[in-house]
């Protein structure tokens, strides 16, 4: 009898009822949000904006905010040629646009949207900690005047508004309820609760996405829609993925990240990742059937063909430790570990090498294990890294060479001097 691999593994994070699966939308912030970190040492052309846009529809994630329009005429030209292009393209990928609570904002939007016929959504953004309102001087009343303003501007040329409350998490909850019930009644139709700086952890996620659902949201709805709940986060003290997993668990249905987390400080919450971890809990299908290991596959290879995309026209490289695309993230130095992939691979049970040491797959991303040789390192280790360079059948006597080498040096032997040894 063959075991298959839920034979095989308990998965503890299954909460094994019959409840359905909440279908989760993904929020791209790459070509916004992400252009504002400090390493993005170049930004796209239109024509490498495109290509990324087209991946991203290809992949299924359901938004991307595609600039800020009224911080230059370059920017909105350009955001203005990539409507054309959606039209002429038919995208299923929404656009969106970003306007701080000014009424010039929101108006360069409404001006992009009649020229090209195309559809965009206007993030319109304010600050909400009691910190920006200290520091900026500013009034509730002016806030909610000029939020109110430009939300009206945006809905009366049948603009879809998400508002966006910058800093939510070390504001104040009556101030969270003023801003955004008055955003609720002037039309917005979606509220983004922001991690802006990392300052949340996963309780303090829960308890906002908590208070905005049950005291503010609560069945109110926006021309006869729920009204949507979107996290954004960053990676400032390293729980952005457990912040968003967070605030899907308290009734965020739309989640923010940009390719390879890049962003402002630290960065953002990589959309990589939340792709593909929303995925392995079928909490998004993204226009494939899961039950097709080529469908699943091809579409993980897709994830990395963007992400690599994106690395070069921002000019930043991948991480070689980045835990789904970077070259040495599911590769081991260690002896006990590589006898467990090579077993596996000696028992025919490829789908088991590839599991025993990783937490999913990699040939959802287009890779394999694959062993390094070192200080820490067995005969297994030289036998998968020789497998690496073509030699399946190496002689003992060259495994004992090599790793008696390995084992008398400091560094990780590189691939030329595993071939030098081999000889």
């Amino acid at each position: 009898m063959t075991l298959e691999i839920n034979d095989l593994v308990y998965d503890w994070n299954d909460n094994h009822s019959s409840q359905q699966s909440p279908i989760i939308s993904v929020h791209d912030e790459s070509l916004r949000d992400g252009l504002q970190a400090p390493y993005a040492i170049k930004h796209p052309s239109l024509d490498e904006k495109l290509h990324l846009l087209r991946l991203m529809d290809d992949i299924g994630i359901d938004t991307a905010n595609i600039g800020f329009p009224a911080s230059s005429n370059i920017q909105k030209n350009m955001i203005e040629q990539i409507a054309v292009h959606k039209g002429r393209e038919d995208w299923i990928l929404n656009l969106m646009a970003a306007a701080r609570s000014h009424l010039s904002d929101v108006q360069v939007i409404v001006d992009i949207v009649q020229k090209t016929g195309i559809e965009i959504e206007a993030g319109i953004f304010i600050g909400s900690s009691e910190m920006r309102r200290f520091i900026h001087q500013w009034e509730m009343k002016d806030m909610i005047k000029k939020s109110t303003e430009a939300i009206k501007l945006a809905r009366k040329n049948n603009i879809p508004v998400m508002f966006v409350t910058e800093d939510t998490t070390r504001a104040f909850p009556n101030t969270i309820a003023t801003l955004y019930q008055a955003a609720i009644e002037n039309g917005a139709n979606k509220l983004c609760i922001c991690d802006t700086v990392g300052f949340a952890d996963p309780q303090g996620t829960e308890n906002l996405v908590s208070y905005v659902k049950n005291k503010i949201v609560r069945d109110q709805n926006v021309d006869g829609n729920t009204i949507q709940i979107e996290w954004h986060g960053h990676k400032d003290r390293f729980f952005d993925m457990a912040n968003s997993w967070a605030a899907i668990g308290a009734g965020a249905t739309r989640v923010e990240g940009t390719l390879l987390g890049v962003g402002e400080r630290s960065g953002n919450t990589p959309t990589e990742a939340l792709v593909l971890n929303l995925l392995l809990k079928n909490f998004n299908n993204f226009r494939i059937n899961l039950h097709s290991r080529n469908e699943v596959i091809s579409w993980g290879l897709k994830i990395r063909k963007l992400a690599e995309a994106y690395s070069k026209a921002i000019g930043y490289s991948i991480p070689v430790n980045h835990p789904l695309l970077g070259e040495e993230a599911f590769n081991t130095a260690s002896g006990v570990h590589a006898d467990a992939i090579l077993k596996a691979i000696q028992i025919e049970r490829e789908d088991l090498a590839g599991l025993i040491y990783c937490g999913f797959n990699p040939e959802i991303v287009g890779t394999k294990p694959q062993a390094r040789v070192g200080q820490m390192s067995g005969r297994s280790n030289v036998i998968l890294a020789l497998r690496g360079l073509g030699i399946s059948q190496p002689d003992p006597e060259i495994i004992e060479k090599i790793l008696q080498y390995a084992k008398s040096h400091t560094n990780l032997l590189t691939n030329q001097e595993l071939s030098d040894l081999s000889k």
